[in-house]
């Protein structure tokens, strides 16, 4: 992305459209941090200790901002407040 702003957007657009479909917070993160090309496990763990969600958690239910957040720390050293 050209700027870390287009990139939070787009990961909370992905979040917006995986809610739509179904997605718990441990379907997202294993669809969105596949175990062939990251520590799914780990990553969602992380996922959920920043947020405070559990794996059965709806998308839908979730704050797309807060989610957002966090993948952005786990994905990067940027910070969007």
């Amino acid at each position: 992305f050209k700027t870390p702003q287009e990139g939070y957007n787009a990961i909370k657009n992905q979040v917006k459209l995986d809610a739509g479909r179904g997605h718990t917070l441990k379907s997202f993160v294993y669809k969105y941090a596949p175990p062939s090309e990251n520590n799914s496990k780990l990553y969602l763990e992380q996922i959920k200790n920043w947020t405070g969600y559990d794996d059965n958690t709806k998308l839908s239910d979730v704050n797309i901002n807060k989610l957002a957040q966090a993948i952005i720390k786990k994905e990067s050293s940027s910070k969007l407040v």
